[in-house]
């Protein structure tokens, strides 16, 4: 299941990110405020979700790690066997 939650907000964005962040909070986009300065704060805070902090417009870039998760591997599916000779 896949939730969407947007909202803007004018103000100190550290209260609302504190009040909002949970183990489901995924992305974070941001715009105005410095990159750097959010993952610090996500850090301190041990705002363990999060996964990801992109600017505003890039949540759906894909990468080959999106959300924690390596696509790669998760949607991949190996298929092994046993040789019965040592000539397989």
């Amino acid at each position: 299941m896949v939730y969407l939650v947007c909202f803007e907000y004018r103000g100190d964005w550290r209260k609302a990110l504190s009040r909002l962040a949970s183990g489901r909070l995924q992305t974070i986009t941001y715009h105005g405020i410095e990159e750097q300065e959010l993952v610090d704060f996500v850090i301190k805070n041990h705002l363990f979700g999060v996964h990801r902090i992109v600017p505003a417009g890039r949540a759906a870039d894909m990468d080959p790690v999106w959300d924690g998760q390596d696509f790669i591997a998760v949607l991949s599916r190996q298929i092994g066997r046993e040789a019965q000779d040592a000539f397989v």
